[in-house]
Order: structure tokens, then sequence, then C-alpha cells
């Protein structure tokens, strides 16, 4: 619950601030530059409340003020896709999303590997 409070914070934060810079800019001035942070140093800063924690510009998840709409679609069309194929509506399905454990490498954390960050779920 925690961690669900923290990322639906988190998008909400970032959405105020593009939504302030809409606001304080035009169209022209604000193309690509939107509010994006690195989301493990977050994580681990916030929630595991980690001693060490990975540089930002090391990190290898991005959230922006869509990261976490795009996150739930993802999510949503699993179950989705799930839900349709129990009932029979469905003999099968296949959904285009990250797999789970896409940012670990085969054993978990890489030694001296900067990946293995954070996904926002973990579908």
């Amino acid at each position: 619950a925690e961690y669900l409070s923290f990322v639906n914070d988190l998008s909400k934060e970032l959405e105020r601030r593009r939504k302030k810079q809409l606001i304080e800019s035009s169209e022209a001035t604000l193309k690509g530059d939107h509010a994006v942070v690195p989301f493990t140093p977050m994580v681990q800063k916030t929630i595991m409340k980690d001693i060490t924690v990975k540089k930002g510009d090391h990190s290898d998840t991005s959230f922006s003020a869509g990261s976490l709409r795009a996150a739930r679609r993802a999510a949503g069309a699993v179950q989705h896709a799930v839900d349709c194929v129990l009932v029979g509506r469905n003999r099968n399905a296949f959904c285009v999303v990250r797999p789970p454990g896409h940012h670990a490498g085969v054993n978990g954390l890489l030694a001296g590997g900067e990946s293995c960050g954070f996904c926002i779920f973990n579908n």
C-alpha cells in the first residue's frame, strides 16, 4: 500500500508540474521539456530507505506525468486478457507489455551492473 501511494503521489506531483509549465509557457517552448525523474533512486530513498542509492543518471527507469497511466494500462491489458481467456471469450491472448523482471539479470542484481532498477509495476 505504501508503494502504491508513493507512485500515485509522484504521478500527481509530476502532472501538477506539467500543468504549471503549460500555463507559464507556450506549447512551442515546451517541446520535449516535460518533467522526467529517475524512478529507481526515488524508490530506494522513499520506500526502501536505503543508505546506498543509485545515481540518477544510472537509473534505468524514468518516471513522467504519463508513466502511471501507461503502467496501469499495461497491467490492465494483461488482467483483461486473462479474464477473456478464463471466461471462454477467447482461446488465447497476447499482450505486448514488458515481462516481469525485465530490469534484472538472470540471477538478480548483476555484480557491478548499473541496471536492475524498479519497474513501476511488475506485469
